[in-house]
């Protein structure tokens, strides 16, 4: 190959990466801001056979990094029995099944793993979970 021709293929080369951006560096994504929960506590309570009492839906909130962000709800400790009612969402209640007719009380602990579209991850605040439900006097 002449040198013209290596110089010509070569500057052809370059100018196609120019063009395309190629060797320019990426913008860096937006960091994934700490998530926040809307409480750290949810409560389910039933005296006797009274309609139970319950905290509405925890929410967790993601900002910064690079939206859409996927949640997975996890149990860090406690009953196995309690588990998150949607499990995959920003929101979410909790359930177990509790016995009719005896004195019963669960607690676990969760916490809520938000992913970001970068695949960046960070963990919300841990949320303490209760059962109660009497019976008897």
């Amino acid at each position: 190959m002449t040198r013209t021709r290596l110089f010509r293929t070569l500057a052809a080369l370059f100018a196609a990466l120019a063009v395309t951006g190629a060797g320019t560096p990426a913008a860096a994504a937006p960091p994934l801001d700490p998530p926040a929960v809307s409480s750290t506590s949810w409560n389910w309570y039933r005296h006797f056979s009274d309609p139970p009492q319950y905290d509405p839906p925890v929410v967790v909130t993601a900002t910064g990094g690079v939206a859409p962000y996927t949640y997975s709800w996890q149990r860090v400790s406690g009953s196995s029995l309690i588990s998150a009612s949607n499990a995959t969402g920003a929101s979410t209640s909790f359930s177990t099944s509790l016995p009719a007719g005896r004195t019963t009380i669960r607690t676990a602990v969760f916490r809520c793993l938000v992913t970001d579209a970068a695949g960046i991850m960070a963990y919300a605040p841990e949320v303490t979970v209760t059962f109660e439900q009497e019976w008897g006097d």
